[in-house]
């Protein structure tokens, strides 16, 4: 089965890492942590080292280290974080840690949500003992997703170079591998994550794009049905009728109220006054009436 060989980084490793070693592919953290640290971390590295990898291989990777919390509340954070790159990188769930607890279930709601969220089919990461304890591929079958296997056959030996032998990738139905976390490649003095993907660079795009349709351009001349066309008249027709009955009003110079204030040069402003006044000297009588009434009262 033809392979390409990958590395897996985080701000553990140097901002630009990822121009400084040999990989056809490169997975690059982008969020998470285990708990006692920040579940909602956020790799200040990720910008560059996921530019560099797409400049280098056009290969690349994006995960989330799973914290444990609500499933929706992690996803969706990572899928605001990562928003910019979906469809040119595959989406990696990071399923290690107190995460595990939560079981297959909640594992099931994260992929579903990052799924709906972005269209993309995520990649779950997970060592081999709990593929198998939690049987993450039955999971991957129903919901269509992918493994990543972690197994180290080595331990924690040394790893020079991209060397598998000697070694056994022990879930047959993955489509990556971890096989070592203590890997040395020529040009960075550090330890790295060494992985095999099963596949080629255009099998690696499938794992990338996203089934998320880009919006239609509206069409000017698109035609609508008899029922939207009878719709639209109803309301033209409606809306015509009331701006004439207000455009009539508008326009009318007689004297609406019979109060002397015709209304020759369209000026409400004078019938208006006019009104205001009448009411105001109303006002005035109706006072002196009542003062007349309070002085007889008193008088009294």
């Amino acid at each position: 089965m033809a392979s390409i060989r990958g590395i897996d980084v985080s701000s553990n490793q140097p901002a630009d890492i990822c121009s400084m070693v040999d990989y056809d592919f490169a997975i690059v953290k982008a969020t998470g942590n285990p708990p006692g640290y920040a579940w909602n971390y956020k790799n200040p590295y990720m910008e560059q080292q996921v530019g560099d990898a797409l400049a280098k291989t056009g290969c690349a990777g994006l995960y989330h280290f799973t914290f444990g919390r609500e499933a929706k509340e992690e996803a969706d954070f990572f899928c605001d974080t990562v928003s910019a790159y979906v469809g040119r990188v595959m989406l990696v769930i990071d399923y290690e840690g107190q995460a595990t607890g939560n079981g297959r279930e909640w594992l099931r709601e994260f992929a579903q949500r990052i799924v709906y969220r972005t269209g993309v089919k995520p990649v779950v990461y997970a060592s081999s003992s709990v593929i198998r304890d939690q049987d993450l591929e039955s999971l991957a079958e129903e919901e269509d997703l992918s493994l990543w296997s972690a197994n180290y056959w080595r331990g924690y030996d040394t790893v020079y170079g991209y060397d598998t032998s000697g070694m056994k990738q022990d879930i047959p139905s993955s489509a990556l591998w971890q096989f070592t976390s203590q890997g040395i490649l020529d040009g960075y003095d550090g330890y790295l994550d060494l992985d095999l993907f099963y596949g080629d660079y255009d099998a690696w795009q499938k794992y990338c794009a996203s089934s998320k349709a880009e919006p239609a351009e509206p069409k000017e001349d698109d035609d609508m049905t008899n029922d939207q066309a009878s719709q639209l008249n109803a309301i033209y027709d409606a809306c015509a009728g009331w701006m004439q009955a207000t455009y009539n009003e508008v326009m009318r110079t007689d004297d609406p109220t019979g109060r002397g204030c015709e209304m020759k040069d369209h000026d409400h402003i004078k019938w208006i006054a006019a009104a205001v006044k009448e009411n105001a000297d109303a006002i005035e009588a109706l006072d002196a009436k009542l003062d007349s009434i309070i002085d007889k009262l008193s008088g009294e």
